[in-house]
């Protein structure tokens, strides 16, 4: 599902898809959450095709887009940034992650999420 990139290609790799939607794990080796997170994005969301996905991993260089919290997760329409989350998402709350992202890329037809919870 996560096609590994070096942080260095990915602004010109999202740029070749004006219209892609992307999604970017960004992510470190060695990291229990990251590991964690990624296995969960794999689970939740399989059936979303819609999406390319890309794997970062981080050293100590943070992207100017992203929050500087390890693991995170971002979404692109191209190379504009739309949705962020980062920490370990749990389990719990995947699904509702999943269903805010999926509207909020309009992936969802004639569907508006609201989110439920706030944490």
């Amino acid at each position: 599902m996560f096609t590994e990139i070096s942080l260095d290609d990915l602004e010109t790799t999202l740029a070749k898809n004006p219209n892609q939607k992307h999604a970017v794990l960004l992510t470190m080796k060695d990291c229990e959450d990251c590991t964690a997170n990624e296995e969960r994005l794999k689970t939740t969301f399989k059936n979303v095709s819609e999406i390319k996905w890309y794997k970062v991993y981080l050293t100590d260089t943070t992207p100017f887009f992203a929050p500087s919290i390890v693991p995170s997760i971002v979404f692109f329409e191209g190379r504009n940034r739309l949705i962020e989350g980062y920490g370990l998402i749990q389990i719990e709350h995947m699904e509702t992650f999943t269903q805010y992202v999926r509207s909020s890329l309009g992936l969802l037809d004639d569907v508006k999420f609201v989110p439920s919870f706030v944490e």
